[in-house]
């Protein structure tokens, strides 16, 4: 686990720090997951944002939808 490091709006630079960094390289493919708490009345509503990018970390595809697997 690590926290969020701030770069310049559409550098493409994505950092990683703390125990992770020991773990991971340039070109590694990382997942980047947030989570932060609600008060019970506004979790039915809570709509998630999903991001994924290209091979340049340009934003390549958004959804707020989770896809459920198959049994």
């Amino acid at each position: 686990m690590t926290y969020a490091i701030r770069a310049q709006r559409g550098s493409g630079t994505i950092s990683v720090n703390g125990s992770v960094a020991r773990q991971a390289a340039v070109g590694n493919l990382i997942i980047i997951a947030a989570f932060g708490q609600l008060p019970a009345d506004q979790v039915a509503s809570f709509q998630p944002k999903l991001v994924f990018i290209d091979s340049a970390n340009r934003i390549r595809e958004e959804r707020s939808t989770i896809a459920v697997q198959g049994l």
